[in-house]
């Protein structure tokens, strides 16, 4: 590829796809953390179009959750063909650390422009049904008729009041396994891939809950049991419990990650691909 297709390209994966999740920086996006993404992205997209994939899930590590026993973050549903560009990311973003989230479709560099903590990304396959109800619905009204604004980093999983990005694309993906799609967030829990779901539980001490409690406007606790604060152990929906859904319910195909600065072998056996989601 000569140097100035890989510049359209990169452009075409940026500047023609949105500026989600951008506007609320104080400090402009620095030269180095735009070459990192635009880097990360190609990498990624030259993946992808090598695949005979349409649809896939997307999960990076855009805050450290080691302590927490998991690793990526932010989860994202990427299609192949869409109006504004090749592989775009519908995704669920909080808006500057608010109580307040806006749903995005945009480009690959994008997805990495949001201060990582590493590099390493998941994919995860879904079947050709799921891919193909996606694909139908990703253009229309349906998929923000499921997004509740109000926003809560540690969403419980069962509340309506709130919602966090995993959980919209769980629900989402909950919506579409059935022979129509689900028209709210009520209906799409009843559907075989979300009665599939089992939560990750992570575990946040007094001290952490009051500094966010106090600080935080993105963090409510009172979304969840009194019985579960006091104990200190929130329910979530993880990175880790979307694919062990997708697995438990028979929806995925194939597993891939970029880790450790290299691509990992594909897994597409049930056994490998449970393996590699208690390392997620």
């Amino acid at each position: 590829m000569c140097k100035q297709a890989i510049l359209a390209l990169l452009l075409s994966l940026w500047l023609g796809t949105g500026w989600a999740g951008q506007g609320c920086n104080q400090t402009p996006t620095q030269a180095i953390d735009l070459a990192q993404a635009s880097r990360s992205a190609l990498r990624l997209y030259e993946r992808l179009q090598a695949s005979p994939w349409q649809v896939v899930l997307l999960a990076r590590v855009g805050s450290d959750l080691s302590k927490y026993g998991l690793h990526y973050s932010h989860v994202g549903i990427a299609l192949r063909d869409s109006p504004k560009g090749p592989w775009s990311v519908f995704h669920l973003l909080n808006e500057c650390g608010t109580d307040h989230s806006s749903l995005y479709d945009e480009g690959l560099t994008n997805f990495y422009l949001d201060d990582l903590r590493s590099n390493d990304t998941l994919i995860l396959i879904p079947d050709s049904n799921l891919q193909q109800a996606i694909i139908a619905q990703a253009a229309t009204p349906q998929p923000a008729k499921l997004h509740e604004p109000h926003y809560n980093m540690i969403a419980r999983p069962g509340s309506l009041q709130f919602q966090n990005s995993n959980q919209w694309v769980l629900e989402w993906l909950a919506s579409l396994d059935g022979d129509a799609p689900a028209m709210s967030r009520e209906a799409a829990r009843a559907r075989p891939l979300y009665q599939a779901f089992t939560p990750d539980v992570i575990e946040i001490d007094r001290l952490t809950r009051m500094g966010a409690g106090l600080f935080k406007a993105n963090v409510d606790f009172h979304d969840h049991p009194f019985g579960d604060r006091v104990a200190g152990r929130y329910q979530v929906v993880s990175v880790r419990s979307v694919a062990r859904t997708l697995l438990s319910s028979g929806h995925l195909t194939g597993l891939l990650e970029y880790r450790n600065g290299r691509w990992q072998p594909l897994k597409q056996q049930a056994s490998e691909q449970q393996a590699a989601i208690a390392g997620l």
